[in-house]
């Protein structure tokens, strides 16, 4: 009977350390530093892991999205043969903040806004998919959103079982075979 009550206890404190804090995939197909790891399907040979949300306040939601998504562009010109965008983000740098100095930052011959993006949320954003065809676009795109709580559970689109929920019920048959 000591020793049901020690597993008991034990798994216990096992599931409250790891229902702590919600680890999210944060990726964005764009991103030229990690190409190919942020595809709309998660496959064996990436190197990219679930993250902790702590960036995010409230964080309770896993997001991803595939299609366009936010866009990073915030100045683009026309050089005839393609649309050269400025790729930057204010929160990494001075140089991309509301007064834009165009001479610090340089052209990218592609936007980003249109591939998957995985991240962390403290709003559901519900699951649905649009065509969406922005000014200037000649095609039209189909973008999805999906929300998702659970660790790592913004893999896939399609759900999954939690290991947590198997293993409890693993764990509760073995204790009712053995106690019985």
């Amino acid at each position: 009977m000591a020793c049901s009550h020690f597993l008991f206890s034990f798994l216990f404190i096992a599931f409250i350390a790891t229902s702590t804090a919600l680890n999210c995939y944060q990726c964005n197909g764009s991103d030229s530093s990690k190409p190919f790891q942020c595809n709309e399907g998660l496959t064996a040979d990436i190197d990219i892991k679930p993250e902790p949300c702590d960036a995010v306040y409230g964080a309770k939601y896993c997001i991803k999205t595939t299609g366009r998504f936010q866009a990073t562009v915030t100045h683009f010109f026309n050089t005839g043969s393609s649309l050269n965008c400025y790729q930057c983000s204010s929160a990494e740098s001075l140089d991309c903040s509301d007064h834009f100095r165009w001479n610090k930052i340089y052209p990218v011959n592609c936007c980003a806004g249109i591939g998957t993006s995985r991240y962390c949320s403290s709003n559901h954003m519900g699951n649905y998919c649009n065509y969406v065809k922005q000014p200037g676009d000649t095609l039209w795109y189909r973008s999805c959103i999906y929300t998702c709580t659970g660790d790592g559970c913004n893999h896939a689109h399609a759900s999954t079982s939690s290991i947590n929920i198997v293993f409890v019920c693993v764990v509760g048959v073995l204790l009712r075979t053995i106690l019985s």
